[in-house]
């Protein structure tokens, strides 16, 4: 397998590949890396010689830790903080004016924005996977409201971490 992904990123003169949702080379209940799987990702680091950007959660910084060889590879490291909520705003009012809809949301109402950082810490993923949960539910009355929001906050807080300040 490791040759056929080698030749096809050189084939198609790929020059730099993003790995998202890294964590999952920790086992989610015991928080052991999987080492075979570190093994073979720094035995294709080496030969694709490409650049690879690897990002996941907080835990995935542990990575390095786990294997030196694979730590030797990587360059550097970003920690992206959670957004404060002047950008969380910002970030709301762009979000808001891409729906699909024929009326603006209630994402920029204060009351709003403020349970819905409270409720995503301020983190785009999460409050991207909120949005785009809502915007379905939402679809049909073609507006989005809080009750959306708040129903979506319950869906995904039954499969995830949030905590629903709706």
């Amino acid at each position: 397998m490791t040759n056929k992904v080698v030749e096809s990123i050189t084939q198609l003169g790929i020059e730099m590949i993003m790995l998202d949702y890294i964590e999952h080379l920790f086992d989610a209940t015991t928080l052991r890396i999987h080492r075979d799987s570190v093994e073979w990702l720094r035995i294709l680091l080496d030969a694709i010689q490409v650049s690879v950007i690897f990002s996941g959660l907080e835990i995935s910084n542990k990575l390095p830790v786990h294997n030196e060889t694979f730590a030797s590879r990587i360059l550097s490291r970003v920690t992206l903080s959670p957004l404060d909520e002047d950008e969380y705003d910002i970030f709301l009012q762009a979000i808001d004016s891409c729906l699909p809809f024929s009326e603006k949301s209630c994402l920029t109402d204060q009351k709003a924005a403020e349970k819905l950082y409270l409720t995503s810490g301020g983190l785009p993923g999460y409050t991207k996977e909120i949005i785009i949960k809502a915007t379905i539910l939402a679809f049909e009355e073609d507006r989005l409201t809080e009750w959306h929001i708040n129903k979506a906050c319950n869906l995904l807080n039954s499969s995830q971490n949030f905590k629903n300040r709706f």
